[in-house]
């Protein structure tokens, strides 16, 4: 008896799964509107995945990223290279060699590990995505008739290996088919000379000199694309010609990522064109993540940008998402990447989003109206940008948009940060006929912090022809324009580019006419909120509309000399 014990013991453990984990989620995702299910599945040849391994010494990365980031700090400006951060945040040698293994188990050869040594790209057949994270995929269709092969989740892992994972990304989800077709190429849009909005009249604007070019060869910047966006050569020679006098031609210095010319997209070309202009002679590269699943290309875009060498010091990112924010973990790298950039050097604009307070129509049993601000610009970890509109034709002062809500809110699952608590203080002692207080939660994070020109007018070309488009991913391209002169002019005087910018944007607001306090307007979202203000109103000094105001070149550049 006691023999037939101990051999079904021993077959037992032979035999026995090992226990798994479920990483970053342990429910499925639900099926999104217009997408159905195929009755037979068509399983691609490979899928490439980023695996986000568990990273090190995450409390001394935010210390280090705060020294470097406070102008008040004796270590402001002494950013890390890309081998400090490696050294920082990578996980053992153990670790990696042991999920290096495990992938290898399963014939899998394709691996390459990141340059910060916390994650891995690997290519792998869905078959063997199947087997190792434990779940199924499915052909899907969407209304458009677009087809793809993917999961619903949850994903797991052994356990051993799952205690080193923290995400996987590009295995479940569904891409932004809508967001695609609403950002193909625009047709001509009827142009009003009145309200033109170009290079010339921005840069008078904000007093940039004609001769304010950047001519330090650190100087530097990029625009990030998702959702299919991309440029046209030709369309930015054009534009240089036409409305880059004041600089020499340019082109883009390198692509990471695939760009098709002969699909140019308004958000590409604006963003593209308008960033070499507002800051021309900065060398500028063109990043670009077509999947169009966002936040995995957010992943994607932020762990390459931490890899490289010498990145571009100033990134403009003019895509968001409201409603369907991150998981828990995905924002929890996001924001840990987003640290990591800053305590780089670099710095990241993104746009607030064109629908005003982001009161979407939902309602709970407790409120009316509930507002949506938009990720990733509420990150704590970014510089968010509203947008704004002569008051009157094309010079002047400014105010809200008005063919557009200026995205702006508070985001409750990031909380407020300490750099802006004094600003947001201030508005909320003086706001008129705020929201019901049900529909926001202003101990979260507020945004957005600074805004500029965002109109419907700007001059873009896109396939050769010239469009008047806007919006705020124009306002933060041109925001972008505005950090790589400062930093430029930094660079001239042997001082560190400006890195993560919000502690010292909030510092600045102290400057007599650092900013253009934009005073009139607001996001409201009209018939949203019942028997209430379905948005935010503009104040003296900062508010959730256009932030601390538009930018006034000349007093942030002196002001940026005194660290």
């Amino acid at each position: 008896k006691e023999y037939c014990l101990v051999l079904i013991l021993f077959v037992a453990c032979v035999f026995a799964q090992p226990s798994r984990l479920f990483i970053d989620s342990t429910e499925s995702l639900s099926l999104p509107p217009n997408w159905a299910r195929l009755p037979s599945s068509s399983l691609p040849e490979k899928i490439n995945l980023i695996i986000a391994l568990k990273q090190r010494n995450l409390d001394r990365l935010e210390k280090i990223f705060w020294d470097v980031s406070q102008p008040s700090s004796p270590s402001y400006g002494k950013h890390l290279s890309l081998n400090q951060i490696r050294d920082l945040i990578a996980p053992s040698q153990e670790t990696i060699i042991r999920v290096l293994g495990f992938l290898k188990s399963f014939g899998i050869d394709n691996i390459i590990l990141g340059a910060t040594h916390d994650y891995l790209r690997v290519e792998m057949s869905q078959d063997i995505a199947s087997k190792i994270f434990g779940l199924e995929f499915h052909s899907f269709v969407h209304q458009s008739g677009h087809i793809i092969s993917t999961s619903l989740g949850p994903y797991s892992l052994p356990e051993n290996i799952a205690n080193d994972v923290q995400l996987v990304s590009g295995l479940i989800g569904f891409p932004d088919i809508e967001r695609i077709i609403k950002s193909k190429p625009v047709p001509a849009s009827p142009l009003d000379e009145d309200r033109e909005i170009n290079p010339s009249i921005i840069r008078n604007r904000y007093n940039i000199s004609q001769d304010t070019i950047c001519t330090n060869p650190k100087s530097s910047q990029a625009v990030v694309a998702f959702m299919g966006q991309y440029y046209n050569a030709t369309d930015l020679a054009l534009f240089s010609r036409d409305y880059i006098s004041y600089a020499p031609a340019q082109t883009v210095a390198q692509v990471f990522g695939y760009n098709n010319p002969d699909q140019a997209g308004s958000l590409a070309s604006l963003g593209v064109e308008y960033l070499m202009a507002i800051a021309p002679n900065a060398t500028t590269s063109f990043y670009s993540f077509p999947s169009a699943d966002l936040i995995n290309d957010l992943l994607n875009w932020t762990m390459t940008v931490a890899s490289q060498t010498n990145p571009p010091l100033v990134h403009t990112v003019t895509y968001g998402t409201q409603v369907t924010y991150p998981t828990e973990q995905q924002q929890s790298r996001l924001e840990t990447e987003f640290q990591i950039l800053g305590a780089r050097g670099l710095s990241v604009l993104v746009s607030s989003g064109d629908v005003g307070s982001g009161c979407l129509g939902f309602q709970s049993k407790d409120c009316t109206c509930t507002f949506y601000p938009s990720y990733p610009a509420v990150s704590a970890y970014v510089t968010a940008v509203g947008a704004t509109k002569f008051t009157q034709g094309n010079t002047g002062p400014e105010e809200a948009t008005t063919n557009f809500g200026s995205g702006g809110g508070f985001y409750p699952s990031i909380a407020l940060q300490a750099y802006q608590k004094s600003a947001i203080n201030n508005y909320l002692g003086i706001q008129e006929n705020p929201p019901p207080s049900c529909a926001y939660d202003p101990s979260g994070r507020a945004i957005p912090d600074v805004s500029a020109l965002g109109d419907d007018h700007y001059q873009v070309i896109i396939n050769g022809s010239v469009t008047a488009i806007g919006g705020t991913e124009a306002a933060t391209t041109t925001f972008a324009g505005v950090i790589t002169l400062l930093n430029d002019n930094l660079l001239n005087h042997k001082k560190s580019p400006l890195g993560f910018l919000n502690p010292f944007l909030y510092e600045a607001m102290d400057q007599k006419g650092a900013f253009y306090d934009v005073t009139v307007g607001n996001n409201v979202v009209e018939s949203c909120c019942v028997y209430s203000e379905g948005g935010f109103e503009c104040a003296v000094g900062w508010d959730p509309v256009t932030g601390l105001g538009t930018p006034n070149f000349p007093v942030l550049r002196d002001f940026s000399l005194q660290f």
